[in-house]
């Protein structure tokens, strides 16, 4: 019978059972496999459809339209407009979708990997990165798998949206529409020396669920004239947006000039044709500015102090007097502090007197309002904290001019683009229009200037932005 012995020579030792891992290990636990250098890319991804949702963002507001080969494809092969949108959609969807789960990936796995973590809470983290339904979870984590899958799959339908063309049909009919004119009162300018019934005494005003109107702005509308004025330039020059003086919602795409106020009050006419209209066109005659300014040291139209007026410490009276150069004033017939025939205006600061800022518009001499080459003058008179503004004064020439209006309804934007410079028609025939105008610039008149002067600080916005 054999015997089995053991052999105690050192040449049979034996071997210990080791697991072999790739890579070298740090403590108790092996060290994750370095990351793939392509994977450091997976978060530039969502460039893609960032750019291509900027696009269609600058798309919509230029308000593009295609009338040729893409609408024609659009219309009579809609199949293939489909799926084309609905790849394109799941693409960009997939360049959003997988560098946020990447992402979430590698911050929980660096997390999960320090800590002792459940059964559950690994296979919830497994269905999340990977985008998938896990039905054998708890309720609670399967609800919230379902949300987090959920929403993987939402940017695809809004991707869709965006991406499928709205076909829109153009139809043409000449239509009344009524330009909204000024109401009842005289040629007047925001001027205390200058209304036989007082400041203010000829202002109309009308109260409606679509807004204020009113012939005076400078009383009624002051914010809005105000931040007009604070508005008129952009930091980095482009066209600002602005809305209108009532409640219709609609905004200016860059200039006004002055027209397009009929747009959203008296277009009920048009809108009732059918409930699909997305944008009009009309034209409106308007008066388009050009204006020149300058630096006027010898100006006379400056900020004195009022010793003949009672002060109360640490208040000091002062008022604004002079003439701007070549304007009329042969409707100035009161003396005044400084001389009879100039202009001026009271106001009240701190014994300082820094923050005074004084603003006048003056008509052309001639008062020839029928050619349309008069020119205007506005100047202003500052003190210290407004220095910049000081002794400068503008020509400004008005202009009758042809505006295309272009109404969307359904971004409710207004855009005005100047046809000609030609002259079409006497629509000012008496300057009332251009002296309500150039009276707005006034303002001053009845903002007072003791804390601070929000005048000033308008016109200082557009100093800051150039």
């Amino acid at each position: 019978m054999a015997k089995t012995t053991h052999d105690p020579s050192p040449s049979y030792e034996s071997v210990p059972n080791i697991a072999r891992t790739r890579g070298t290990t740090q403590g108790s636990r092996p060290r994750m496999r370095g990351i793939q250098w392509w994977t450091k890319l997976v978060p530039f991804y969502v460039i893609i459809p960032v750019a291509v949702s900027l696009a269609i963002e600058i798309l919509h507001i230029r308000l593009y339209k295609n009338t040729e080969s893409l609408y024609r494809w659009s219309t009579y092969d809609r199949t293939s407009v489909q799926v084309i949108v609905h790849i394109l959609s799941t693409i960009l969807a997939i360049l959003l979708v997988y560098p946020v789960c990447t992402v979430l990936s590698f911050w929980t796995r660096h997390r999960l990997s320090r800590r002792d973590v459940g059964l559950n809470r690994l296979r919830l983290w497994s269905a999340m990165v990977q985008g998938r339904l896990d039905w054998s979870l708890p309720w609670l984590p399967s609800l919230l798998a379902l949300g987090f899958f959920a929403l993987t799959y939402l940017p695809a339908a809004v991707w869709a949206g965006a991406l499928t063309p709205v076909l829109t049909v153009k139809v043409e009919h000449n239509l009344p529409f009524h330009i909204p004119a000024g109401g009842p009162g005289g040629d007047y300018a925001l001027s205390p020396i200058q209304l036989s019934s007082g400041i203010f005494g000829e202002c109309w005003t009308a109260l409606q669920s679509n807004g204020t109107f009113t012939n005076c702005p400078q009383k009624y509308d002051t914010g809005n004239l105000l931040q007009t004025i604070a508005s008129a330039t952009s930091s980095n020059m482009a066209p600002r947006n602005h809305s209108k003086w009532d409640n219709t919602d609609y905004q200016y795409i860059g200039l006004s000039y002055g027209v397009g106020a009929a747009t959203g009050l008296t277009d009920d006419g048009l809108l009732n044709l059918t409930s699909n209209v997305q944008g009009y066109n009309y034209t409106e005659i308007g008066l388009i500015t050009k204006t020149s300014c300058i630096y006027n040291e010898s100006a006379t139209w400056r900020v004195y102090e009022a010793d003949d007026m009672a002060s109360t410490p640490p208040y000091q009276w002062y008022y604004a007097s002079g003439q701007l150069p070549n304007s009329d004033w042969s409707i100035i017939n009161i003396s005044n502090p400084t001389a009879a025939g100039t202009d001026f205006f009271y106001q009240l600061d701190f014994k300082d007197g820094n923050e005074v800022v004084a603003t006048l518009a003056r008509p052309p001499i001639s008062r020839d309002f029928s050619s349309g080459n008069g020119q205007w003058f506005f100047g202003l008179a500052a003190l210290n904290t407004y220095k910049e503004l000081d002794k400068i004064q503008c020509e400004m020439k008005f202009v009758p001019t042809r505006f295309l209006i272009s109404a969307s309804t359904a971004n409710r934007t207004i855009t005005v683009t100047p046809v000609t410079d030609a002259w079409t028609e006497n629509l000012d025939a008496k300057g009332k229009l251009r002296a309500r105008a150039v009276s707005s610039m006034g303002v001053s008149y009845i903002v007072l200037s003791l804390y601070t002067s929000v005048v000033g600080n308008a016109f200082m916005e557009n100093v800051h932005n150039m």
